[in-house]
């Protein structure tokens, strides 16, 4: 799971807000943060205490050194008490005790699954033994917060397994309608071409008749590979049902959607699927139709490529067929 993507919610902020402000005040101290790791060279206050004296300031970025406070933390993951900076050459070059901080109380932040959030700390101008009711005061606060953070991404593995079929690992069904009819507006709204296209395995059924379902699953982990290894940021990939898929292909005239749906169909077609000491020759058959009209909806142009797809594989399978030029035929 990508957890930079896992947004603290507005409702969370302030009420880490208002623990940092407590924080700061129950112990005595000018500065309170909670300081987030953004990657290998960055960490950022996430928040700060809305103190008079506080050195530091919600939204600063700080590079990551081997001698800061927050590094100490982090690294050793555990408490890190720093009573005099001034005192031990260990923190001589420490960017907290250049801004006037010289002694430190902080403790880690993690996500359920062990990763790194970040920081909680106390900090403050003068010399600090931070006495066992200070300890167990950011204790409570420390498990506050990683509770917080457990539900946040609990939430996010819900929404991703929602989101992500757990067979094939392509998008599910729900998340290509939601994405879909948000891309059907767009399109209608700024006159953006929108393609769609329908990928049918053929026959699958005999497939998992001859090999069984779990050599069937490999397949069609295997085609989500392929596929979406030529498809672009914007494009949609979804398990729409059984052995069948859909392509969401924004920006996209339908001669650039044929051209790419030939693309994937000899992509598919060359190799076969390796499951085993099984080589499983495998093709697609696939159906394209294009947004038209004011008020077409995505139901109805999905209803345009399923009829490609009919026809297809109705032609002997292994081909693609569109809509538009079904359309013209019966002109």
């Amino acid at each position: 799971m990508q957890r930079e993507v896992i947004d603290i919610p507005e409702a969370t902020r302030e009420a880490w807000q208002w623990s940092v402000d407590i924080l700061a005040d129950l112990i005595g101290v000018p500065a309170a943060l909670i300081v987030r790791v953004c990657d290998a060279k960055q960490t950022e206050v996430l928040l700060a205490s809305r103190t008079d004296a506080n050195a530091y300031l919600k939204g600063d970025f700080n590079e990551r050194y081997p001698e800061s406070y927050f590094e100490a933390s982090l690294v050793e993951s555990r408490p890190v008490k720093v009573v005099n900076a001034a005192t031990e050459a260990r923190w001589r070059n420490s960017p907290g005790r250049c801004r006037g901080m010289v002694s430190y109380l902080g403790l880690p932040l993690t996500w359920p699954d062990g990763e790194a959030f970040g920081v909680i700390c106390v900090m403050d101008q003068q010399a600090n033994r931070y006495s066992f009711r200070s300890e167990r005061l950011i204790e409570q606060f420390q498990e506050a917060v990683n509770l917080h953070l457990a539900v946040l991404f609990q939430a996010r593995e819900l929404d991703e397994r929602a989101r992500i079929d757990a067979i094939s690992g392509a998008c599910t069904r729900r998340d290509f309608f939601e994405s879909g009819n948000v891309e059907v507006k767009r399109a209608r709204r700024y006159g953006i071409a929108l393609s769609v296209m329908l990928l049918d395995l053929d026959h699958f059924k005999d497939i998992n008749d001859r090999h069984g379902h779990a050599c069937g699953d490999a397949v069609l982990r295997a085609l989500t590979r392929r596929v979406m290894k030529s498809l672009r940021s914007s494009d949609k990939y979804c398990r729409f049902d059984g052995d069948e898929f859909v392509l969401l292909l924004p920006h996209s005239e339908l001669p650039g959607a044929r051209m790419l749906a030939e693309r994937m169909r000899l992509l598919v077609e060359r190799e076969a699927v390796a499951v085993g000491d099984l080589e499983i020759p495998v093709t697609v058959s696939i159906g394209l139709a294009c947004l038209e009209g004011a008020g077409e909806t995505l139901d109805e142009m999905l209803a345009k490529a399923h009829k490609a797809l009919r026809v297809a594989k109705a032609n002997g399978r292994n081909r693609i067929e569109t809509h538009e030029r079904l359309a013209g035929l019966h002109d």
